[in-house]
C-alpha cells in the first residue's frame, strides 16, 4: 500500500523520541547556567514521563497473533533507542561533568589569586603609593580577564556528536512502512494494540532514562562552582 493510501491517523506511530530532543535542550541551559549567563538561573530538568494509557491496550507484544514480522521489528526499534538514548545520556552527562569540574577548578585557583592580590592591597593601603596600586589593579584587571577567557572557552564548548545508528534509522523506517502495508489487510483492532504496545514501551523508556538523566544533573547542579 502506497504512502498516499495510508490516511488513517490513529494508527499513525510515533518513532523519535522526545527525549532526544530533551537531553540537548537541558544540558546547553545546564552550561548556560553554569557560565552564569543571564535569563538562565533555574536548572531545568528533562521532565519525560508516560502518558496515561488504557489497560486493556497494554499487552505484551507476543500476544498479538499474525504480526510476527512488525512486533519483532517494534522490539528491535525499541532496544536500539533505549542503546541509542542512554549512549546520549551517558555522553551529556560527561560533558556537563567535565564542564562543571573544569569551571570549578579553574575559577577557583583565580579566585585564590584575587584573594591573594586583595590581602597585598589591604596591606599596603596606608602607604598611598601610586605606583603600587596601579599595579595592584592592573592584576585584579587581568585575573578577572582571565575569569572570562575560561568562562567563555567552557560556554562555547563542543556539545557530544550522538547520531542514531545505522541499524536504528534503517529499522525505524521499516516499521512505518510495515505499518502502512498491512493498513487493511489485519484488523484495525490488532494494528491499534501494536501501536499502543510499541509508544507504551518507547514511553516507558524514555521515563527511566529521563529519571536517570535529571537525578544525575540535580546531583551536578548541587555542586558549588
Amino acid at each position: 500500500m502506497s504512502d498516499g493510501e495510508f490516511v488513517d491517523v490513529r494508527l499513525y506511530i510515533t518513532i523519535r523520541p522526545a527525549l532526544e530532543y530533551r537531553i540537548i535542550e537541558v544540558g546547553q541551559h545546564a552550561i548556560a547556567k553554569m557560565v552564569g549567563d543571564d535569563g538562565a538561573q533555574d536548572v531545568e530538568f528533562t521532565n519525560v514521563r508516560c502518558a496515561k494509557r488504557e489497560e486493556e491496550c497494554i499487552m505484551s507484544f507476543a500476544s498479538v497473533k499474525d504480526l510476527d514480522t512488525v512486533c519483532s521489528l517494534c522490539m528491535s526499534v525499541c532496544s536500539m533507542t533505549e542503546e541509542y538514548l542512554r549512549s546520549l545520556e551517558m555522553e551529556w552527562i560527561e560533558l556537563l561533568t567535565r564542564v562543571h569540574s573544569g569551571l570549578r577548578s579553574e575559577l577557583r585557583a583565580i579566585r585564590k589569586k584575587i584573594e591573594h592580590v586583595q590581602r597585598v592591597r589591604e596591606r599596603y593601603k596606608c602607604i598611598r603609593n601610586v605606583e603600587v596600586e596601579q599595579e595592584i589593579a592592573n592584576e585584579l584587571i587581568r585575573l578577572q580577564e582571565q575569569v572570562e577567557e575560561v568562562i567563555d572557552r567552557y560556554r562555547d564548548v563542543e556539545p557530544p556528536h550522538v547520531r542514531r545508528s545505522e541499524e536504528l534509522r534503517n529499522a525505524t523506517v521499516r516499521l512505518r512502512s510495515e505499518f502502512g502495508e498491512l493498513y487493511g489487510r489485519v484488523p484495525t483492532k490488532a494494528l491499534a494494540s501494536v501501536k499502543h504496545n510499541f509508544e507504551g514501551e518507547m514511553e516507558s523508556i524514555q521515563e527511566a532514562i529521563s529519571r536517570s538523566f535529571d537525578r544525575r544533573l540535580g546531583e551536578l547542579m548541587h555542586r558549588p562552582i
